[in-house]
Order: C-alpha cells, then structure tokens, then sequence
C-alpha cells in the first residue's frame, strides 16, 4: 500500500501535457477504499490541485450526473478519485473515449473496483501511455503490524497468530484485532463470531486462499479453511 501512494505522488510530480489515468483493482476489504481516501487528503495539501472523489451513487445515475459531479468549474488540474469503478457498465467507453478528454491537461484519475478494467483500455492506442494498473495485495507484515497496534494499542494477547492468520487483508485485520482474547495460556483461536464476520464479509477468493495452505496451518485455521472450502463448492 505503501507503493501505490508513492506511485500516486510521483505521477502527480510529474508533469505531463495529457490525463494520467492509474487504475488499481483488488477483494472486497483490501483497502481500496481507505486508499482513495488517503489520496484526497494528500492532493488536498497540493495548492494547485482540485480534488474530485465520485462513487457508486454518481455512475449509477448515468452520464450526466457523472459528469456534472466531475466538473471542476473551469480549466483546472484536477485529481479525480472514482470509487466501484468496476461498476461504470456501459459508461465505461464512453468515460474513455470522451470524458477523459474534457479534463484539463496534466490532471490525474484513478480508478479503483473489485475487477480490472475492461480490455478496450489496453487495447485503445490513446491510452498506451497514459495508463496504469495495478492488482492491490495485502498489507506486508510489518504494515499489518502497524494496522493491528493502532487498532489495539494495548497488549494484545496472540498479536502474532492473529496478524499470520488475517494474511495481510486489511479487514480481516481489523476484525482480528477486535476478537476475543485466549483464557490465560491459551494461544488464539478465532472465535466463532469472527468466523462468521469472515465469511460474511470477506470474499470467497480471498478466503480460498486459506485452503491452499492447509499443510502449513494450525488446526483451528485448518478447520476453517476446510468450511470455506465446503461452502466454495455448495455455492
């Protein structure tokens, strides 16, 4: 995550006479969100940006609403931030072909959704420079450390089984971080409120990954691994 805010900066640095677009995609809970928000509190710090953040609610009311919600009044730089953008549908093309264009020069868009975006924007000739994408991972160690001590300053019994088990998914994080702790010399286990939490919240592929790494985990992960495996197939 780290990477991709720098990679955010730079492209702001650096002048260019086009639009940049950078496009990341990732899992429910991966952070995509916390990202873009991390985004307008940076480009609000530049002076000479307008900062623009647009999200399900405008791509479902279709072109127009989109595009007054992205008007910045005038022939300013823009940063554009659009949210569930794996949702534009049949606004895609034309976010591509025509109002991508009606920004001003130099100004940076990103977009951030659940799925890459569509194959036309690799294919389209105007944007084989001006685009970027990029696949979210999760956290490393040391940033799910991070996430997880400022969550729960205090001693948290288990900090490391619960960092190794949420596997660098910042909700997942989150979630550990807030369940029950062990009976004395105990280690952690996930409660089963927790489990539920998962797999009500957190999706199935990034779940599934857990079942691939059943030889190498605890048995209480391994139990786990094996029920979302179960429910992967009976779905």
């Amino acid at each position: 995550m780290i990477a991709v805010l720098g990679h955010f900066r730079e492209a702001w640095a650096g002048r260019r006479t086009d639009v940049l677009v950078q496009a990341f995609h990732g899992p429910g809970g991966i952070g995509k969100t916390a990202l873009l928000r991390r985004f307008a509190i940076e480009a609000r710090r530049w002076s000479d940006a307008v900062v623009v953040e647009l999200g399900a609610e405008q791509i479902a009311m279709g072109k127009r609403a989109f595009a007054a919600a992205a008007s910045t009044g005038g022939p300013k730089r823009t940063v554009l931030l659009v949210d569930a953008a794996d949702r534009l549908g049949g606004l895609e093309d034309w976010v591509r072909e025509r109002f991508l264009f009606s920004l001003a020069p130099d100004s940076l868009v990103v977009l951030a959704g659940r799925r890459p975006l569509g194959p036309r924007w690799r294919s389209d000739p105007a944007w084989a420079e001006g685009l970027k994408v990029r696949r979210l991972t999760g956290l490393s160690r040391a940033e799910a450390a991070r996430i997880v001590a400022n969550a729960a300053p205090n001693r948290m019994p288990g900090r490391g089984a619960r960092i190794t088990f949420a596997d660098g998914h910042p909700l997942a994080l989150w979630l550990v971080s807030r369940d029950d702790d062990p009976p004395a010399a105990d280690r952690w286990r996930p409660s089963p409120d927790l489990i539920h939490d998962l797999l009500r919240r957190v999706r199935w592929k990034q779940l599934t990954r857990w079942t691939h790494r059943r030889d190498r985990l605890p048995d209480t992960y391994r139990a786990i691994a094996g029920l979302v495996s179960d429910r992967t197939v009976n779905t």
